[in-house]
């Protein structure tokens, strides 16, 4: 009864699991995604050997008329993608062993290479027997020797090797290429036959089945190959990979010596022996074969002109994980004389990272020649870097070129992290000699060493011009606000325009470091008291920079000097104010004074303006108006008409079409006109009205814009179309 009970069961369970046909499943392809495809796989699976093979029958070959059997096709794919996940074995094997049935009963060569391919993916040693058969089928043969060479189980190897010797064309190929991926070396005599085929296909893939299976003919017989007169390029250098492959081959299988001498037999550099990416080739496999004991036949070669092959080798020779090569490569930087040689190695010295070696790199870095010197540096810098600090600064301060040694090692220098190198730098300052100290104040002023200041400030009143200079404008980027008197000192005691400019610039970026504004100028403000002439038309020009209610006040008062300088001095740094309290006493200036100072006067008043972050656009406008009231020129008009044309509103607009009038600046009125009454973007609304109008029709023809123009064109024929 407890059978029968489970039997009913079971029957109940089949009934609802197979309910759907493998017909109706297929019709469900294609699937909408990843989900569903594993669903309806299962569902396949399912079913059994039976309608794995149902499904398998529906397969019709490729462009038989009125019948279409991608559905199928999919499914079969759907299905060997599902058991190919990590948990399907059981369901793997079921699928394959379905597969190779319907494989024995199909007909078409067609359909045999599609399930062929389907077992290339999902068959293991179950489908040897299906696809051995298949070996000599013309059609289908490539395509089983590729699904046994992924199948690789000794059966698979097994079947290649039985089907070798009668194999004859793309088949033999198929098989050789095969067998050789599966490294049979029991096929090598088989394949050797070949090798001397009148087929260049099949010669040539046996040649490198061979090479691939480490054979012991492969090397007479590639070289043989090689000597053949008339080979391209490309065959050429396949036979040279080839040989390289030899090597490698026979290394893995422990016959170091035989490997090692195919690499040294490809070394040779005379007349046109080997090219050089295949000594180079050889060489990388040398030392990855023999280790330092290709030294003895590599450093005698990198000795040699050929820098490509010499900067490849010691690369190889840098990343070979061996102890022995550091003290083999130091022995040979003691040991030759070519300053290129000597660069060379010690920058595989540095590669290797082996601390080992800085005795005989710091004693580089003192060599005779200056590139020798330089690599000796940088290798020393990539071993150790607070080690390297002490010996970059001897170079910089003792090596006579600077451009070749000295600079160098100062940007070595400044790369360095931390304190310590800026520190040394800053200590060498004061007996390193002209050019030397340059390079330093240069590293300096890069890092922005702050901490260095006071050794920069120093060098300021250094006798040489050059170091004064290199030093203020190093001090530009280190000074703090302690330095601010001593700068304004500088800047008054100056005798050179240039040393004068860069003290004020050093002493303004002093100042700014100070949070309070009166704090920022009061050291300025003194220091005007008793500057006069230029000096104090160079001090104003510096608290241009930093602006000030007190510092203000003092410039406007020097508008109404009797010196010249003094008042031109007043203009000048108005004219570079940083806010906009500026702009009121520039148009006083631009109105009482005189052409030049009206000149002056005017563009300052632009610059503030459009700089100016807190000025309202109604207090911009007008500002701009009185401007345009003033000048006298077109080329100042201009000025305000190209700086109003980023303003908005009505007040801006009418000003701008005010000056269509005027002579000389109908094309900047006109742009100006039409920006502002254009809508300033997507979805903003521009300027409306009879005036607005008027005034477009005035400017369109006047435009030099001939987009701006076009622009302008549609926008005024919406606005008739409004009225």
């Amino acid at each position: 009864m407890k059978l029968i009970a489970a039997l009913l069961t079971f029957a109940m369970v089949t009934s609802v699991c197979f309910a759907e046909s493998v017909s109706e499943l297929v019709a469900q392809i294609p699937v909408k995604d990843s989900s569903a495809e594993t669903a309806l796989a299962a569902k396949l699976m399912a079913g059994g050997p039976a309608a794995l093979k149902e499904l398998c029958a529906g397969l019709v070959p490729l462009g038989t008329e009125k019948k279409d059997d991608t559905q199928t096709r999919d499914a079969i794919s759907a299905l060997v993608r599902y058991v190919g996940r990590k948990d399907g074995e059981a369901d793997r094997a079921v699928l394959a062993r379905a597969l190779a049935e319907s494989l024995a009963t199909a007909s078409d060569w067609e359909i045999r290479t599609f399930l062929v391919n389907r077992l290339q993916e999902a068959g293991h040693d179950e489908s040897v027997a299906a696809l051995e058969p298949l070996l000599a089928d013309e059609k289908v043969g490539l395509h089983a020797a590729a699904a046994l060479e992924r199948v690789g189980t000794p059966a698979a190897i097994a079947a290649l090797e039985k089907s070798l010797p009668a194999a004859t064309g793309g088949r033999r190929v198929a098989i050789v290429k095969s067998l050789a991926m599966l490294r049979a070396a029991g096929a090598a005599e088989e394949i050797r036959k070949s090798a001397a085929d009148d087929d260049k296909a099949l010669r040539m893939t046996a040649l490198w089945a061979l090479a691939n299976l480490g054979d012991a003919s492969a090397r007479d017989l590639l070289v043989k190959a090689l000597q053949v007169e008339k080979l391209g390029l490309l065959d050429k250098t396949r036979l040279y990979d080839w040989t390289i492959l030899d090597a490698r081959r026979l290394a893995e299988a422990g016959k170091k010596q035989d490997a090692a001498a195919i690499c040294a037999g490809l070394l040779d550099d005379s007349g046109d022996a080997h090219p050089r990416n295949v000594r180079i080739a050889a060489a990388r496999s040398l030392v990855e074969i023999q280790g330092q004991a290709a030294l003895e036949a590599l450093l005698p070669l990198v000795q040699r002109g050929d820098v490509q092959f010499r900067v490849a080798v010691l690369d190889a020779l840098a990343r070979a994980p061996r102890e022995e090569i550091t003290p083999a490569l130091v022995g040979r930087l003691k040991s030759v004389a070519q300053p290129e040689v000597k660069a060379d190695l010690l920058a595989a010295l540095a590669k290797r990272g082996d601390v080992t070696a800085r005795a005989a790199i710091m004693n580089a870095t003192r060599d005779a020649d200056p590139s020798v010197r330089v690599a000796a540096l940088n290798a020393l810098v990539l071993l150790g870097r607070e080690e390297a600090i002490p010996l970059l600064i001897e170079r910089i301060t003792t090596d006579t070129d600077a451009t070749v040694v000295a600079k160098p090692a100062a940007e070595m220098l400044a790369r360095m992290p931390g304190e310590k190198p800026l520190a040394a730098a800053g200590d060498a300052l004061a007996a390193a000699p002209v050019k030397s100290k340059v390079a330093l104040l240069e590293l300096l002023a890069a890092r922005a060493a702050h901490g260095q200041s006071a050794a920069v400030l120093k060098q300021a009143a250094d006798g040489d011009l050059v170091v004064r200079l290199a030093a203020l404008r190093a001090m530009e980027k280190v000074a703090g606000s302690q330095d601010l008197p001593r700068l304004i000192e500088l800047a008054l005691a100056a005798k050179d325009a240039g040393e004068e400019s860069s003290a004020v610039k050093a002493a303004v970026a002093a100042s700014i470091q100070l949070p309070e504004a009166g704090d920022r100028t009061a050291a300025w403000v003194v220091a005007l008291r008793k500057a006069q002439g230029g000096k104090r038309a160079a001090l104003e020009r510096g608290l241009a920079k930093l602006g000030g209610a007190a510092a203000l006040g003092i410039v406007v008062e020097d508008l109404k000097s009797s010196d010249k300088v003094a008042r031109e001095g007043a203009i000048g740094a108005l004219a570079e104010w940083q806010d906009d309290a500026a702009v009121a006493p520039l148009l006083a200036a631009a109105k009482s004074g005189d052409a030049a100072q009206q000149v002056t006067a005017i563009r300052g008043v632009v610059q503030v303006l459009k700089n100016s972050t807190t000025l309202s656009n109604a207090e911009r406008v007008a500002a701009y108006s009185h401007a345009m009231a003033i000048a006298a020129r077109p080329e100042e008009r201009k000025m305000i008409l190209g700086a109003l044309a980023n303003e908005r509103g009505q007040d801006a607009f009418d000003l701008a079409a005010g000056a269509l009038e005027l002579p000389g600046v109908q094309a900047e009125a006109s742009l100006a006109v039409i920006k502002i009454a254009l809508p300033a973007g997507k979805g903003q609304a521009g300027l409306k009205g009879p005036t607005v109008v008027a005034a477009l029709k005035k400017a369109i023809p006047a435009c030099p814009d001939g987009g701006l123009k076009a622009d302008a064109e549609r926008y005024l024929t919406t606005l008739d179309r409004a009225k």
